[in-house]
């Protein structure tokens, strides 16, 4: 019966995921293969307590002048195998290093890689293993060449709801008066569960609704870019050497 629970729990945990815009590993193991494309947007960010608030420069940034170092955050557009179509993964310095490492040695549009999550849910510690998955013929790398990408500023910046949403929301824009589905719902209760209370009545007060399942489909990518800049901050990394 315990078995048959978790594997309940991680089938549900993987719908979900599915339904984002953004790659999301939940837990140790979890993996996706895909192929990554266009170019990487890489910000400087600071965890103001709620969220990543990009970093306006020493001159210019309060964080940075009362002593707080900024971390890097990298975002791509990747084509997940399994799901066929174009999402986003970021993560921090480390694994953008790996990538950096993986494009050098491979090249990234001739392969499509896996990342692994090393880490249970909530820890530290949690890291991200990049490997080559398999090399594609020239016939699909034409193919996804011609594929339409997320504007990776725009959405990691987590614009607000009146702004149109990427490739993903077309159908949404149809109809202005069509709400989010109810699967898509449910991942943002359970996502915004996890959150302060603050952040919970600030995202009500962004997109100008009482509940959740009143929200608008068309606004469906900003609330969850909205959710994942405000995720907690990861680890900070230390330089053993520094």
């Amino acid at each position: 019966m315990k078995d048959a629970w978790e594997r309940a729990r991680q089938i549900a945990e993987q719908h979900a995921a599915s339904g984002s815009l953004f790659v999301r590993l939940v837990n140790d193991g979890d993996k996706v293969e895909g192929v990554f494309l266009g170019e990487p947007h890489v910000r400087e960010v600071h965890w103001d307590g709620e969220g990543y608030v990009e970093c306006t420069g020493k001159e210019l940034c309060d964080a940075c002048e009362g002593g707080k170092r900024p971390s890097l955050r990298a975002s791509i557009n990747m084509f997940v195998l399994t799901d066929k179509t174009v999402k986003i993964f970021e993560g921090s310095l480390s694994w953008f290093k790996d990538l950096v490492r993986c494009r050098e040695k491979y090249g990234l549009g001739a392969w499509a890689y896996e990342i692994q999550r090393r880490g249970a849910a909530g820890s530290t510690k949690t890291h991200y293993a990049l490997l080559p998955h398999e090399q594609l013929t020239e016939a699909q790398q034409e193919k996804l060449s011609a594929l339409e990408l997320h504007d990776l500023e725009r959405v990691t910046a987590g614009h607000g709801a009146d702004e149109e949403p990427s490739p993903r929301g077309s159908a949404a824009k149809e109809d202005p008066n069509k709400k989010i589905a109810l699967d898509v719902a449910e991942e943002l209760m359970a996502s915004l569960k996890r959150l302060p209370a603050a952040t919970v009545q600030k995202f009500l007060k962004t997109f100008d609704v009482a509940r959740i399942r009143d929200l608008s489909a068309r606004s469906e990518e900003a609330a969850l870019a909205f959710i994942h800049s405000h995720a907690p901050a990861p680890a900070a990394e230390v330089d053993p050497f520094a």
